[in-house]
This record gives C-alpha cells, structure tokens and sequence, in this order.
C-alpha cells in the first residue's frame, strides 16, 4: 500500500505541475492573441485612414459640406468602416449618421483621438461610441485645408464586434488544445510510473554489485517499500569501503594536484605507446598533444625523436622486464616554433603488470638561448677588445724596439695607444652597464616616479660644453608642467645622455638637434632627432642589438663599443617602456624615441 501511495502522490503532483504548467501558457497565450489583434486592427485602421486622407486630400474640391457627407457614406459603406469629419469640435460629416441629425451631435473636441490629432500623425484609441452604441477603434488626423474642405479633423472606426469573433475562436481553439494535451500527458505518466516499479528492481541488482567495493554511497530515507533492497544494499557496500575511501581518496588527490601542478609536461603512454593522458603544462606547451588522445607521438603531431625514444623504452623495457630495470632515456628536441625541450622518457609498470611510459616536458628555450647570447657575447666582445689590443701591442712593441728620433711621432704612436686603450674602458664601461641594467631587470626592482623634465634638463646641462664646441644648436619642445613617469632616475639620465650624444656625434657640425616631449596613450613619448646622415634602412631595429656599429672596425671619435642603443633599450623595458629608431618624414637624419609609463 505504501507503494502504490509513492506512485499515486508522483502521478498526481506531475500532473498538477504539468496543469499549471499549460494553464500559464494558455493564459500568457490568450493574452498574446488578443494583444496581437487589437495591434493588427489598430494598424488597420491607420493604414486605411492614410488611404481616406489621399482620396480626400486628390479629390476635386466638393461643392459643400452635404457633398462630403455623401461621398464619405458611399466610401464608409464600401470599406465597411465609419467616416468622420470634425471642425472645431464640430461633426460635419459623418458615414454612419443621416446628414440631417449631424447638428444634434454632441462636441467632439474632447474625443481622445481627436484632441491628440496633428498633421502627419495618427492617434488611435478604443472605446466605446454613445453615438453608434458599440466599442470601436478609431484612428484620427488633422487634415489640412484642401478640396474645399475647411481645416478639421478626418477620423476613422473600425467595429470591434468581429475582433471578438476573432477573439472568441482562439480562445476556443486554445481550450480544446489545453484539455487533450492534458488528457495524453495524464496517460503518459501513468504509463511511465508503472515502468518505474520495474525499473526499481532492476536497480537493486547493480546497487548490490557496486557495493561489493566498485562505488559507496549511503542511502538513509526510503520513500517506498521497493527502496528498502537498493537502501540496505548501498549501505552494506558503504560499510565494507568506508575505512579505505578517506585514505584511497586523499592519496588521488595529492596525486592529480601534483600531476596537473607540475611545471614540466607530462605525457603518459599506454602499453602500445598511444597518448593516455597529459596534464595541463604539456597542453599550453604542445598543443598539438591535447588533441592526439589515442594515438601514437607521432600522429599526434610531436617530432620523430620522441616517437622513436619511446618505441625504443618501451622495447628495452620489455626485454628487461625478466631481468633488470632500464632506467629510460634522455634527449633535446627543437620544434619547428623553435622552442627547445628536453625530454625525459621514464617507463613503469602500469595495473596488471602492463608496461607504459612517462614523458616529462621541460622547455629549455631560455637556458639555450641564454648559452647562445653568452657565446656570442664573449665572441663580441673578444672581437671588439682584440683589435685596439692588437694596436697598442703593436704601437708598444715598435716604441721599444725601434722608437722614433722625432719626439712628435713618438707622441703620435703615445696618442694612438692611449685612445685604444680609451676605447677598451669605454667597453668594459658599457658591458658594466649592460650587466646592471640585465640585473635590474632579473630582480624585478619597481620604478618609482621621476619628473623627466629634471633630468632632461640635467643631461642637457652636462652636454652643454660638447654642443656648443661642436657648433650645434640643441631646440627643444616641451609642455608646460612635469613630466611625472615611472622610471629610475640614473636610469633615464643615461638614456637621455646616450640618445644626445649620438645626435652630436652623427648629426653634423653646426646642425639642429631636436627633442620633443608629447603625450602618449598611458604615458609620454620622448624624441631626439638629429640632422645627419641617418640610418640605412633595414638597420631600424639592428641598431639596438649588442655591439652592432655601422663600421665594426672603427676605433676613432666616431666609433663606440657598440652597447648604448642596447643599454638604452634595456633601462627603458626595464621601466616598462619601449623604444625605436626611424627616419623622419622629410628623410633626413634619425629620430629616437621612447615610451615611458605616466605616473
């Protein structure tokens, strides 16, 4: 009996729900249907209107207002519609009333339509006629002085009697729709309760079979006396895993935390090498991985080096499996992106003895690309100290050996060796340099806010000397105020020192050096533009790298280490910045300019 009231309750509820349920759209649908024909008769009643106000506004002129009324008794009878013109509150014509009882009338200026009536705008209301006796729509506008016809108002009325014959069908319609849905619905559930006591047996039977340690759960209400078997069997089940599920549970979870918490990819091959899962460092690092799910290194899109490792562990590992444990493989790959990784293929047993891999991803990018900066580093910087080495042993050698009778050319080879071993401790000077600036850079240190115009102002200061022995005139546009950034103040005096020296230095005796300061998006930009000869196009972007020159084996006044562009460069992205090199719009010199946060 118990049963049986589960399922009645269940049959009856799911029944009210589903009554309720089309009762709501039956009403919100009804309501819909009605909206949407006091809508279409509205429009109606507008469209026809404007067509009256053309036939009227293109009649000949009438000869009276008598004239009117009959032509709009024979229009309103042919469109089955009521026809209406109103002078100042006044009905001179009128369809649907006999043009003798027009005076006995009552005003028609306070008619909701017609007091909202404007030229070219057409008001509409619904109410119901004290003259006709019935609900109408009407629909009214200003007519305008023409075809004989004194300036009024030309109304409209559409009976509402066949809107609700329209009405009434609908409704109808919805009813009968409302009941046999319901009818079936009914059959259908109660179809659907009857399969559900079968179902329940059923149920019972694979409860048992998870509780004997597959799943555990614990069931503590039983709405009916057919629960009673599947309650007592999850809990039995739940009795015998309950002491290891905690223990089994915790230990996954440390698991997949520090599987999926890994820095280095990771790559799990079955027994026949096809991908069973990877965590999610190896899905942002080969993404191509994350789609081969089944399927061999290879086809998933990975280099032939990873296939052909891991073909050959899991071989070893299987002629080893009697004897001795093989300890993997180890090896680097470049990909086509030009990432560098190395990988370590590590085998283990896998559930029932099955032999599997592990691949662990670890990008190496930087360290390799950190190996090559150093090498080409060394080899720079070799190259640019061997050559003024190289003259002042030379010039050092001939003064011993052979030194000169004239005292003059003694002191030309003196001058030679000293402006070579300048040039040396200008380069270990900038490498200095560039070795901070990388050290600022690693430890992160936060810029703080300067007023760049100070320090501006400052490198011009210290440069003053050199511009005006040079000839050259230092013009410079500013806006009025500081110019708060976010950088270092030593930092950004070598930059600008660097930046303006470079101007002296290429752009000419006797020319023009410009610097600009403008507001940028975030921040400011800084300019320095000289008038030499420029930069050769394609070199924009070489001439910030590290010992780059136009002339590589210059050591006069012209020449440098070939560092202060990049020295530059690096301050200005340590400071969040960017800088770039270009030539002007009108083609002469070059123009450096850098970005700087506004604080």
């Amino acid at each position: 009996m118990k049963s049986r009231s589960v399922f009645t309750r269940m049959l009856l509820w799911a029944w009210a729900v589903l009554a309720a349920a089309l009762l709501a759209l039956f009403l919100v649908t009804t309501y819909e249907a009605k909206d949407g024909v006091l809508r279409d008769a509205e429009q109606r009643a507008r469209r026809e209107l404007e067509t009256v106000k053309w036939l009227v506004v293109n009649h000949a002129p009438f000869e009276d207002a008598r004239a009117f009324d009959d032509w709009g008794k024979e229009l309103g009878g042919r469109m089955g519609l009521r026809v209406t013109f109103i002078v100042d509150g006044v009905v001179r014509a009128d369809s649907m009333v006999p043009f003798a009882d027009l005076g006995g009338l009552e005003d028609h200026s306070t008619r909701p339509e017609v007091r909202k009536a404007e030229v070219n705008v057409v008001a509409t209301s619904r109410r119901h006629s004290d003259t006709l006796d019935r609900e109408m729509i009407y629909a009214a506008t200003l007519l305008p002085p023409v075809s004989g016809l004194p300036r009024g108002v030309l109304r409209l009325a559409v009976p509402f009697s066949e809107l609700r014959e329209r009405l009434s069908t609908i409704l109808s319609r919805a009813l009968w729709t409302m009941g046999l849905a319901l009818a079936a619905s009914g059959a259908l559930l109660l179809m659907g309760m009857r399969n559900l006591g079968s179902s329940v047996s059923a149920f019972v039977e694979l409860a048992r079979e998870i509780g004997n340690g597959d799943f555990s759960q614990r069931i503590r209400e039983v709405p009916g006396r057919e629960f009673q078997p599947l309650a007592e069997a999850v809990n039995a089940m739940a009795r015998r895993i309950g002491r290891h599920v905690g223990t089994i549970e915790e230990q996954g979870g440390r698991l997949r935390a520090m599987f999926q918490g890994m820095g280095e990819g990771v790559l799990v091959l079955d027994e026949r090498g096809r991908i069973e899962s990877f965590n999610r460092a190896l899905e942002h690092l080969l993404p191509e991985a994350a789609q081969g799910l089944g399927r061999p290194p290879l086809e998933a899109g990975l280099p032939l080096e990873i296939q052909d490792a891991s073909d050959r562990v899991l071989g070893m590992r299987a002629a080893a499996a009697q004897t001795a444990e093989h300890h993997g493989d180890r090896l680097r790959i470049t990909m086509e992106n030009g990432k560098h990784l190395a990988v370590s293929v590590l085998p283990f047993t896998g559930y029932k003895g099955g032999h599997k891999l592990i691949l662990v991803f670890r990008d190496v990018t930087t360290e390799v690309e950190h190996e090559r900066a150093l090498r080409d580093f060394v080899a720079n910087a070799s190259h640019q100290l061997r050559t003024p080495l190289t003259s002042i042993k030379g010039y050092a050698e001939t003064l011993l050996d052979s030194p000169p009778e004239d005292r003059e050319a003694a002191a030309k080879f003196l001058r030679i060796i000293q402006r070579n071993a300048d040039h040396m401790d200008g380069v270990l000077t900038s490498m200095l340099k560039l070795a901070r600036s990388d050290r600022t850079a690693r430890a992160d240190e936060a810029p703080v806010a300067v007023d760049a115009r100070e320090i501006l102002d400052a490198a011009l200061s210290d440069l003053a000397p050199r511009a005006e022995e040079a000839g050259l005139r230092i013009r410079t546009e500013l806006p009025e105020g500081p110019l708060l950034v976010r950088a270092e103040q030593e930092g950004l005096l070598h930059v600008f020192h660097n930046l303006i020296s470079n101007a002296m230095l290429y752009g000419g005796d006797g020319g023009v050096i410009e610097i600009r300061a403008e507001a940028a998006p975030e921040g400011w930009a800084f300019s320095v533009r000289d008038h030499g000869p420029g930069i050769p196009a394609g070199l924009e972007d070489k001439v910030f790298e590290r010992f780059f020159r136009g002339d590589p084996n210059a050591i006069d006044g012209r020449g440098g280490a070939g560092l202060g562009l990049a020295i530059c460069r690096q301050i200005v992205e340590n400071y969040g910045g960017s800088i770039r090199a270009e030539r002007p719009e009108d083609g002469r010199g070059a123009r450096f300019t850098f970005h700087l946060v506004r604080d």
